[in-house]
């Protein structure tokens, strides 16, 4: 069994575990690539079928400018899981391939973004969810927030304020995505508020802001993090976050550059293995030389890695302690 196989079963009961048989929409982001004929294809609908699915597509209204309206995302509104099992089966498969950038259409699209279960009010929830992706960053221009996309919004309850992303997901309802670990997940409560009017645009503080913009970053780290057998979870994005931070209030370490190289060296070996004096050196001499970090953090070998990662050199105290320590035992 290869691992989409392994994946795609898992997904397909915790779909019918909350969809149960209600009524459920398919978020669509159609930016790169727009599934929704392939899904067809691939399940061999008739033109009839194929109709009715184009008829229960609706598309979200204007958010902002640098949405081209023909790939404007749009939600595919289904009576419930068994009645559309095929295609629902197969936007879950899709989903998961995309995860793992299978997808040779449009590697690194996320195009089968959701699914939202209850949803009996799919042209309303198309307005809303629109309403949603419009933010006001502090002092800038009125701008949008993807929250749709499987990368984004797992790192959100952990970045915006509490108020903020409850009302973000009491009004997105209960919506099951992909999560960073391929899983089909429940990122929003499973019960159903009274939803309010919203006030937007969201308004976004400067703080909030620049956390939003390290998603983007986080995620190539926790990629490559994977590699080092270091599981995305939301703690090793706070750490990494907090590494990219590091690197540029501390270096002038862009997040989009150098900044990955940073917080990719301190994810695999200690938080603030930057202290230590040998890195801190090497550090200074890139600064200096103008020369990238991957280029002298590449000088250091394994066995002064695993020095820097066990953290001793963090502690001069008990450090010292134990060197005197060895000294006295030794023949």
């Amino acid at each position: 069994m290869n691992l989409v196989e392994a994946l795609i079963q898992p997904a397909i009961a915790t779909l019918r575990r909350h969809a149960r048989e209600e009524p459920l929409s398919l978020f669509i982001d159609p930016t790169l690539v727009d599934p929704i004929v392939l899904l067809c294809d691939s399940v061999d609908l008739d033109a009839s079928a194929q109709a009715w699915v184009k008829k229960n597509i609706i598309r979200l209204p204007f958010i902002h400018n640098d949405f081209d309206p023909e790939r404007q995302p749009y939600i595919l509104h289904l009576p419930n899981e068994s009645s559309a099992e095929r295609i629902v089966n197969e936007a879950l498969r899709f989903a998961i391939e995309e995860s793992l950038s299978l997808r040779q259409e449009s590697p690194g699209a996320r195009s089968v973004c959701g699914v939202i279960v209850g949803d009996d009010n799919p042209f309303q929830t198309a307005r809303r969810l629109a309403q949603l992706a419009r933010i006001k960053p502090q002092e800038q221009q009125p701008w949008y927030l993807r929250y749709w996309d499987p990368r984004v919004i797992w790192h959100l309850p952990r970045i915006l304020p509490a108020s903020l992303w409850e009302e973000i997901s009491n009004n997105i309802g209960s919506w099951l995505t992909i999560g960073p670990q391929r899983q089909l997940q429940l990122f929003t409560p499973d019960s159903k508020k009274e939803i309010e009017p919203l006030r937007t645009p969201l308004q976004i503080q400067n703080q909030i802001w620049d956390r939003l913009s390290l998603i983007g970053p986080t995620n190539q780290v926790l990629t490559i993090g994977e590699d080092f057998g270091i599981d995305p979870t939301p703690t090793q994005a706070q750490r990494i976050e907090k590494l990219l931070t590091r690197a540029a209030q501390t270096w002038g370490l862009a997040a989009d550059g150098d900044g990955i190289v940073f917080a990719v060296a301190g994810l695999t070996s200690h938080d603030r293995f930057d202290e230590h004096p040998l890195v801190a050196a090497a550090l200074q001499a890139a600064a200096r030389e103008n020369k990238s970090i991957g280029t002298v953090l590449a000088d250091f070998d394994d066995t002064f890695w695993a020095e820097v990662s066990n953290g001793r050199w963090a502690q001069p105290a008990q450090h010292n302690n134990e060197m005197r320590t060895r000294k006295k035992v030794a023949p």
